[in-house]
């Protein structure tokens, strides 16, 4: 059953073995989808409070506020992908993210609780670009076979090491440099990361729905296919060159040439059909059915 429905018995290994680079690459994107995503909606509502010296209270509700709007723009940078394909669409919300954080934070700091809103929500605007993107391209980048282990090895690890730390990494970095901003170097870092890794993508990817069928998601869906039935093809190719394949029986019993009933004279005889061992009768296959005249 796992080999007709195209499951890997032992997913890891073979995802470790024959699929390192795009497990690696879903590890890179998801480091800059991890860090945009946990110090913007984690970690900056630390930092109002701790370092901006605002009420508790006044950043909750503006931390609620800025994520309720990011839910609402995430269609729109679902429409974007769907344009310009994933590729695109996460690098520029990377280059984004890592342009404006600095900024974002200087802005933060004693100038009202409305200037810092509005520079907390400005940040926030690369998540949904880098989340958007990854949606389709982390399934895009993996075979079939090791898919799902793939996205949740990679993405879970990305999660691990950027996620989970952000906040922490963040507060330890403004006690070791006593700089305020120097969260921001973290974003930058791990959207430097990102960078990288989408850069040895070479084609990869959603490619958007206005180029369904021949973006790189479907090619790579077609190599796919192509390198699983490779033989059956190419085999089915040599017959027909050599005129084993006889035209289907529906296209024949269109054209008048056969009524019901395969008969001798009403099939075309190939130029080098070999008879069968079964005098006067010749058997031809086709996709797994035989077609026999006598």
């Amino acid at each position: 059953m796992a080999e007709q429905n195209n499951i890997a018995q032992a997913p890891v290994r073979e995802l470790v073995r024959d699929h390192r680079l795009p497990l690696f690459q879903v590890f890179g994107v998801g480091i800059a989808l991890n860090a945009a995503g946990y110090m913007t909606l984690t970690y900056i509502g630390i930092h109002l409070v701790r370092e901006g010296g605002y009420n508790r209270t006044s950043v909750a509700w503006t931390t609620a506020l800025v994520v309720s709007l990011i839910a609402v723009v995430l269609p729109a940078a679902g429409a974007l992908v769907d344009k310009w394909g994933s590729t695109r669409v996460g690098v520029v919300g990377m280059i984004y993210s890592a342009v404006l954080v600095y900024p974002a934070m200087l802005f933060m700091e004693g100038n009202g609780l409305l200037v810092a809103g509005i520079a907390f929500f400005v940040l926030a605007m690369g998540v949904p670009l880098v989340q958007a993107s990854a949606a389709p391209l982390f399934p895009a980048l993996l075979d079939s076979r090791v898919r799902l282990t793939g996205v949740a090895l990679g993405f879970n690890l990305s999660t691990i090491l950027a996620g989970g730390t952000a906040a922490y990494i963040a507060t330890w970095l403004i006690d070791v440099t006593g700089d305020s901003l120097s969260p921001a170097y973290f974003l930058i870092t791990a959207s430097i990361i990102g960078l990288a890794t989408m850069a040895t993508l070479r084609g990869s990817g959603y490619g958007g729905a206005g180029t369904f069928g021949c973006c790189s998601y479907f090619r790579a869906q077609s190599r796919e296919f192509l390198t699983r039935h490779r033989r059956r093809l190419i085999g089915s190719g040599l017959r027909r060159q050599a005129g084993t394949f006889p035209p289907h029986p529906d296209r024949l019993r269109r054209h008048g040439r056969l009524p019901g009933v395969v008969t001798g004279p009403d099939v075309p005889r190939p130029a080098n059909r070999t008879p069968s061992t079964m005098s006067g009768t010749f058997i031809y296959q086709r996709h797994g059915r035989s077609l026999m005249a006598a």
